[in-house]
């Protein structure tokens, strides 16, 4: 069965009868936005609590590569001899208040991406739906001399140094309408606000191209890793749920593995259940999907790691930037 969810994001790229019926909705849409706007200006560029902020976000709903990109950055900030820390809204979590995020905590309570980031990443995550509250306690709790911040570019209530807005270098802005009738979240023009775009995938003029691949297979329950060369002597089960799953299957069959793709929601929380019409074989995930996977896991369940590859002029101008943070020059 199509979930409506499938075919309202098909409607955002491919504009249909649906668009239509939903562009009042859009308009309402669009006042709430110019009225928070007006009320809330775009931040200033400052430093927060003593660190400067990198906000790595997006204009669309749905994946573009948004969190790989992140941990990509946090690692070269630490090869660049930075202490930086993760700080993160904790979509689909349930905590309130501020949550220090280890690869232990419980998905319910900080969410997918947070999770996910802790069982790769080893700085200080922390999840706040109050984002300055958030800043505030890792500067009072970790020694770390920069944050990364994912997701927050439509937030305007907490200042930053640096802005980098993801594209999916594809499917780019779709229809170029507002949540409901297209996958906007705020208008297209802030895309000109920006300090750095990044393309995930096919790069325009100005943008900066992101590559991403599918590497090695871990096994959930035991750990073994294996190339995806070795994958394709069986067929698969590929269970997702992510806003681009289309991306994640079109790289596995690239890859020459053979399965059948099953597509849920974007942040879906999997349940045992959810996976017993697939029976016993194999089944392939994400790093995002594994995560709320593996208290019932069986042997034969693999995640597949991805590798994201940026320019090094991306992060030379990156450090430029922030090397003008301690005089407070634009």
């Amino acid at each position: 069965m199509i979930r409506f969810s499938t075919i309202l994001e098909n409607s955002w790229y491919r504009p249909n009868w649906l668009t239509l019926l939903l562009i009042p909705a859009s308009l309402i849409y669009a006042v709430g936005l110019l009225i928070y706007q007006l009320l809330h200006p775009l931040p200033r560029r400052e430093i927060a609590e003593g660190l400067p902020v990198i906000v790595v976000g997006n204009l669309t709903t749905g994946g573009t590569g948004k969190t790989p990109l992140v941990v990509w950055l946090v690692r070269a900030l630490i090869r660049a001899g930075y202490r930086p820390a993760v700080i993160s809204r904790g979509y689909g979590g349930s905590r309130r208040g501020s949550l220090s995020v280890l690869e232990t905590t419980d998905v319910a309570l900080a969410g997918d991406e947070a999770v996910m980031m802790a069982r790769v990443l080893d700085v200080p995550i922390v999840v706040d739906k109050n984002r300055r509250r958030g800043i505030a306690y890792l500067r009072q709790h970790f020694d770390v001399d920069i944050l990364v911040s994912d997701d927050g570019l439509q937030n305007r209530r907490f200042p930053r140094w640096i802005e980098v807005l993801v594209l999916d270098g594809a499917r780019r802005l779709g229809s170029g309408l507002l949540l409901p009738a297209g996958p906007l979240r705020e208008f297209s023009s802030r895309a000109k606000t920006v300090d750095f775009v990044v393309a995930n995938g096919e790069a325009g003029p100005g943008e900066i191209k992101m590559t991403t691949s599918l590497a090695q297979c871990v096994n959930l329950v035991s750990g073994e890793t294996r190339t995806l060369s070795e994958m394709d002597k069986h067929k698969y089960v590929a269970v997702t749920g992510i806003g681009h799953a289309g991306r994640f299957f079109e790289q596995l069959v690239q890859a020459g593995v053979h399965f059948d793709p099953q597509q849920f929601p974007d942040h879906h929380v999997f349940s045992k259940d959810d996976f017993t019409r697939f029976g016993s074989g194999g089944v392939l995930m994400t790093a995002k999907d594994a995560v709320k996977c593996r208290s019932f896991a069986q042997p034969s369940w693999w995640q597949v790691e991805l590798m994201v590859d940026l320019p090094p002029q991306f992060i030379d101008d990156v450090l430029h930037k922030l090397s003008l943070a301690s005089e407070g020059v634009r």
